[in-house]
């Protein structure tokens, strides 16, 4: 935050500590101490952690980053990677140390994303040599959530014959938080992870039969969507999942990360179990979606495996925008919203300077900063406010086409420091400046094109362009002066002829 330039914090400032130095440094104390690593980073915070992440869980690594980002590899897979190698700590990008007597917290997990009903803070405590899991509503609208997940563990049970399986044990420790019982174990996604590498095809589809298990709990039934489907789902044709399996308690969210194996298989986290019938396959479809393992199968294997629970194209098509509904109802906020509206953009090294435009809109004390990566083209709103002159400052030299400047939908007249202008044309040598004096409007609309930005031949064309423009200025004189001997010799030969 102290630079722009990418890891420019480790450039302008020898006072970082890392995680290691802390630790040493605070070991010679003698003090008791935590560390805290909020993840994915200080600002958007979405989970705390205390010890390294099992596998599964980092699954997303958008961050609420200040200005562009670069994209110089797989986050997610360098960071689970880096986990495996028990490098989590070492590499996070930001920590909170306690000193003193630390808490009981071994993690939490903020789901702030999600619609108010839906908000969770869900904590692993630590008591003694005791742990346990608590799952707390955010908002009060979030009570009647808690109490669906209480009611479905208890159909769940009443419905439950197969003793290889079993939802986690909960108790409702007040109205606003349950409390489940802490698994200690290997999730399946860790398991799946080990059969990947040893490309044990076997083991996967074993552990893809635990999940089936899960999934087949409760009344058969055929599929017949209802409103209840339709508002989670959404509205489709849907005729392709008519003889699809259903049963009575689905639960939707039986991902590998989300079952431990202990003494049984646990599903450790069933917060979305609907009241409709939803096809198994579905169910079965999220499991491979959200697997970071199988990610690594080569393409066709991974096929093999949604031709196993009966999965074909047109399914996944149909599976896909169930998906996409079910997340729009979970939450409106989206990331990519997010990234819009604070005008973030994540690049990869070669694009940088080619691509991204910075521009502020300055307005008085007022700036305002944007940044677009959509092509040569420049057709951009900006809100403004009236009688206040305004300049639009554009970083990168450039040429360019300015075709139409309008204020509230009228044509403006507007300056520059253009170092050449040729119609519509401008050549900028230096970051562009377009001047508007007090605009009578609310809006500014600008239609343009920029034939060439951040280039460094914009010099040499500006170069040529006056050499050229010289030129035809010499030309000229050269042309007018010829011209004026022509004339003089012809007004003398016709003085010859009139002697």
């Amino acid at each position: 935050e102290e630079s722009s330039l990418p890891y420019g914090n480790l450039v302008v400032s020898n006072h970082l500590l890392s995680f290691r130095e802390w630790e040493r440094l605070i070991k010679s104390t003698g003090e008791e101490f935590k560390f805290y690593f909020p993840y994915p980073d200080l600002d958007f915070t979405n989970t705390i952690y205390t010890n390294d992440p099992k596998l599964g869980q980092i699954q997303s690594v958008e961050t609420l980053f200040k200005d562009y980002r670069l994209m110089m590899f797989n986050d997610v897979q360098a960071l689970n990677e880096i986990n495996k190698s028990g490098y989590f700590k070492d590499f996070s990008n930001c920590f909170l140390i306690e000193i003193g007597s630390p808490s009981n917290v071994e993690m939490i997990k903020f789901s702030l994303e999600r619609k108010p009903e839906f908000q969770m803070m869900t904590s692993i405590l630590k008591n003694g040599t005791e742990r346990s899991v608590e799952k707390k509503c955010i908002c009060n609208a979030g009570i009647k959530h808690l109490d669906k997940i209480e009611e479905y563990y208890h159909r769940f049970n009443k419905y439950n014959q197969n003793l290889n399986i079993a939802y986690c044990p909960l108790k409702r420790k007040s109205q606003d938080t349950l409390e489940f019982k802490y698994i200690t174990g290997e999730n399946l996604e860790e398991k799946i992870e080990l059969a990947v590498m040893k490309r044990d095809r076997s083991k996967i589809e074993s552990y893809l039969k635990i999940i089936d298990e899960l999934a087949s709990v409760g009344e058969r039934s055929p599929f017949k969507p209802n409103q209840r489907f339709y508002d989670v789902f959404g509205k489709r044709n849907y005729s392709l999942l008519e003889n699809q399996e259903c049963y009575d308690i689905a639960n939707i969210d039986l991902i590998f990360g989300n079952v431990i194996c202990n003494n049984k298989y646990y599903a450790i986290d069933y917060e979305w179990v609907f009241d409709c019938t939803i096809p198994k396959s579905y169910i079965l479809f999220r499991t491979l979606l959200h697997s970071y393992a199988l990610s690594k199968l080569e393409p066709s294997d991974l096929e093999a495996l949604y031709e196993l629970c009966g999965i074909n194209e047109q399914l996944k098509d149909i599976f896909m925008e169930m998906e996409y509904s079910f997340q729009d109802y979970v939450s409106h906020l989206k990331i990519s919203d997010i990234q819009k509206e604070y005008h973030l953009l994540k690049l990869f090294p070669y694009d940088l300077e080619q691509r991204i435009r910075k521009i502020e809109l300055i307005q008085g004390e007022d700036k305002h900063t944007y940044y677009f990566d959509n092509g040569p083209s420049f057709n951009e709103t900006f809100d403004i406010v009236p009688g206040i002159d305004v300049k639009l400052l554009i970083h990168g030299k450039s040429i360019l086409g300015i075709h139409q400047l309008t204020v509230d939908g009228k044509a403006v007249s507007f300056t520059t420091n253009a170092d050449l202008i040729d119609g519509n044309n401008y050549y900028f040598l230096n970051d562009p400046e377009i001047c508007i004096c007090a605009p009578a409007g609310n809006q500014l609309d600008i239609d343009g094109y920029f034939y060439l930005f951040n280039d460094g031949n914009i010099d040499r064309i500006v170069e040529l362009m006056n050499l050229i423009g010289e030129l035809a200025g010499q030309n000229h004189a050269l042309q007018k002066h010829l011209d004026s001997l022509l004339s003089h010799r012809i007004v003398r030969l016709l003085d010859r002829k009139k002697k």
